[in-house]
């Protein structure tokens, strides 16, 4: 069982269940480890019991259990993070209620005794967990380092790196299995228990830190005699009668369950190529590419090496059988009757997903609500996708609004809401296939790898097609239009469903990368993009429709008319540039209206993750106040509608007025609060700056 993968802006849960922060006197790491993640973008939630001293331990075996089941049980909370190590964590492990563990997963990481935990959760739900750093590790002057690795594996996904060095090689091998991992010490405190993981057929990985040879031969001893060595893979006996362990033991990846076997000629899984041939050392041949082989030799060929008959197969080179990157690791399909139905009443309302886009979308009420409807709609449509009484029509969307308006946070937003995997990608990097640039399936590869190479969870998922405009057939053109209406003509199928083999791990099919099947029926496609001069076309339809009879309207009627994208109709896209059978499979069609100054003053103050409030925590964590004035946030949404680039303007103007204040208040200990005011966003003046326990000063620059 593994926990779903973590997310920018997501919530981190802190626990204490071991040292106390007294212990060491570790309360300036804590403060920077909180800034420095809160930098980063992640929300942070502390135990109840965090800053507890209970004989140097984070409070009573009673407190700690009560945290971190806590943790567990927020749903909020996607992640959580140990505080650092110790020497109690084993004391409270009899206390946790792992049933309701195994229904909340979530990912758990930390090292030296925190891994009895981690293990005893293992072994009582089956729940994967990590061995990574400390909360207190991200205050540390290598903070950079912990967090590179540790934005690999929980948001890249890249789980299958370990690269900390080989001091010592003693002997040779392949080894596979899962990875038993603990602290030496620790794991005697297993022995015995009910809490000791199953070691048969498995790696098991020791870590220790500052503990003498002797030390170290007294526990290894003890586990030789407990009978340890004696289930792991890589014991003494293991190596001895397998000199050649690739030879025997290294098809785990092709037999396990979970993934499909991918033919070493072709790169076609199995559920493409049907089923496969399986050959030592760990080669899988796929029955076409042996019966081309085959062929080759029975034809008495001068060269037997000749593979040119094999699909997608040009040379051979005996280099790329050594395997699959993981990342093009296919999950296998489930049997119908392990792929789990949508629940209708698990479905939010249209109210309750507007609701949510509420909380971090300021405005385009029209546009949240047609989203909110037209996303209910189509999971109803997957739901019931068995009743064969009335068939229900996708409801694809077309989202047209200028630069910086919302279109992709909106999406993005969205697909949090749902929890289905969302693949972005940009028009203007398709082409017809043959030509340089992304094939169009790579908009499905995209969400195969959002899905973690899951096949079923990407056929529910949603892919975001920006800068849509830019693919509108051109004009007056002699050449062939390869990145227009031809890309158009391709995504037609996939629009409205239809199996497409995706590469897997790549966005462009070869002859060394696997491909799979996927089938589109069930994935939403939302379209967006700025349209430039789309409202010149429409106010000459509507001006010329006006211009007719004696109650005719004067020519400049809609010249102003903010609203003018809202009067879009199928017509106006087909002048523009669509052809009519795209535009046949965007049923949904709405506008996002250009932001104002009122628009990007709520935007500033508003949303959960608004700026102005990411700003006012980090200066917090100083113990300084931030506040703005009115006029100052007026003033940059002044700046901002200069910009012409909507609501990614107001970030880069409030990076670079914050950079001196971030700079410079941390110096002075005495600086209370600070407010932002209009003469400082203007240049004509300072902020100004109240000291503890008296009145603000005005700076002047």
């Amino acid at each position: 069982m593994l926990a779903n993968r973590l997310n920018y802006g997501d919530t981190i849960g802190v626990v204490g269940v071991s040292n106390s922060l007294a212990l060491n006197n570790r309360f300036d790491d804590f403060k920077k480890a909180e800034k420095f993640l809160i930098t980063k973008g992640f929300k942070i939630k502390f135990g109840k019991y965090i800053k507890e001293d209970y004989y140097g331990s984070c409070g009573t075996r009673e407190q700690k259990a009560e945290d971190f089941m806590n943790m567990f049980k927020d749903d909020d909370v996607k992640a959580i993070i140990c505080l650092e190590g110790g020497e109690t964590c084993n004391t409270f492990i009899d206390l946790l209620d792992y049933e309701e563990i195994k229904k909340h997963p979530k990912i758990l990481l930390g090292y030296s005794d925190i891994t009895v935990l981690l293990q005893a959760i293992y072994k009582k739900t089956g729940l994967i967990t990590f061995s990574g750093p400390d909360f207190l590790s991200f205050g540390l002057d290598y903070a950079e380092e912990q967090y590179k690795v540790f934005i690999d594996a929980f948001i890249n996904q890249k789980l299958d790196r370990f690269n900390n060095g080989t001091k010592q090689l003693i002997k040779n091998g392949t080894v596979e299995g899962k990875i038993i991992g603990t602290n030496l010490a620790c794991m005697m405190y297993l022995l015995g228990t009910e809490f000791l993981p199953n070691m048969e057929s498995n790696i098991l990985f020791i870590e220790s830190y500052r503990t003498s040879i002797n030390e170290c031969q007294r526990r290894f001893a003890h586990l030789k005699q407990y009978g340890i060595f004696d289930k792991i893979k890589g014991d003494k006996n293991y190596m001895e009668e397998n000199n050649n362990i690739n030879n025997s033991n290294n098809n785990s990846d092709n037999n396990n369950d979970d993934y499909e076997k991918v033919c070493y000629l072709c790169h076609r899984s199995e559920s493409v190529a049907g089923k496969m041939i399986t050959l030592q050392p760990n080669i899988n041949i796929c029955s076409e590419c042996m019966q081309n082989a085959l062929n080759t030799i029975n034809n008495n060929s001068d060269d037997l090496f000749n593979f040119s008959g094999i699909p997608g197969i040009h040379f051979m080179n005996m280099s790329d059988l050594q395997g699959v990157p993981k990342k093009q690791r296919l999950k296998k399909k489930k049997e119908d009757s392990e792929v789990p139905p949508i629940d209708l009443k698990s479905i939010p309302a249209p109210h309750e997903i507007k609701a949510k886009l509420d909380e971090y979308v300021v405005g385009q009420e029209h546009a949240k609500k047609v989203m909110s409807v037209a996303v209910y709609n189509h999971y109803k449509r997957v739901a019931t996708s068995n009743d064969q009484s009335v068939e229900i029509q996708k409801s694809n969307m077309l989202m047209i609004g200028p630069t910086g308006s919302g279109k992709t946070y909106l999406v993005q937003t969205l697909a949090k809401i749902l929890d289905v995997p969302l693949a972005i990608t940009d028009a203007t990097s398709l082409t017809e296939a043959g030509y340089i640039g992304d094939d169009i399936e790579s908009v499905v590869s995209k969400l195969l790898a959002a899905a973690d190479n899951d096949v079923e969870k990407a056929e529910r998922g949603i892919i975001f097609i920006d800068e849509i405009d830019k693919i509108a057939k051109k004009k007056e053109t002699r050449s062939r239009d390869v990145s227009g209406e031809s890309v158009q003509q391709g995504l037609l199928r996939i629009l409205e469903g239809s199996n497409v083999d995706v590469p897997v791990g790549a966005n462009s099919k070869n002859a060394m990368v696997p491909l799979t099947t996927i089938n589109t029926k069930n994935i939403l496609f939302i379209c967006g993009g700025a349209f430039p001069d789309l409202a010149d076309i429409i106010k000459e339809r509507l001006n010329k429709q006006a211009a007719i009879g004696f109650t005719a309207d004067l020519r400049d009627k809609y010249d102003n008319d903010p609203d003018i994208l809202d009067k879009v109709t199928m017509e106006d896209l087909r002048n523009f540039g669509m052809i009519p059978e795209f535009l046949g499979r965007l049923p949904v069609v709405f506008a996002l209206k250009e932001l104002d100054e009122d628009m990007l003053v709520r935007i500033l103050k508003e949303p959960k993750n608004a700026i102005i409030k990411q700003y006012e925590k980090l200066l917090e964590l100083d113990e300084v106040k931030l506040m703005f004035s009115d006029e100052a946030l007026r003033a940059i949404a002044a700046k901002a509608i200069e910009k012409k680039t909507g609501a990614r303007a107001l970030r880069s103007i409030i990076e670079e007025f914050m950079l001196d204040i971030m700079y410079e208040i941390p110096k002075d200990k005495n600086i209370g609060s600070v407010t932002i005011t209009k003469e400082y966003i203007e240049n004509t003046g300072g902020p100004q700056i109240g000291m503890r326990d008296t009145e603000p000063l005005a700076i002047t620059e």
